[in-house]
């Protein structure tokens, strides 16, 4: 039952002498082909769009119940509720 998969690419910076790495979270729905990059600015603006039918879980990240930490936690939630709606 996994309709929303969740992918997290490492990349690393130097910045002035200092090693610094950005996190860059992905996901991708079921039978899709292309990822969908999620930013750590507006990820609360995106993803609720790609889970939209799932309206509660959607407003919820959308009004910031949810901390980017927790983007597992959420993909999660969805898939258990795709499961259990199918």
């Amino acid at each position: 039952g996994n309709y929303l998969e969740l992918y997290e690419w490492q990349m690393p910076f130097d910045l002035s002498g200092g090693n610094k790495i950005e996190y860059i979270n992905y996901e991708r729905k079921k039978g899709d082909k292309d990822y969908f990059e999620l930013y750590h600015t507006d990820w609360k603006k995106t993803l609720p769009d790609v889970i939209q039918d799932y309206e509660e879980l959607a407003e919820e990240v959308w009004r910031g119940h949810y901390k980017l930490e927790q983007l597992p936690e959420v993909i999660t939630k969805y898939n258990e509720w795709k499961e259990e709606n199918k």
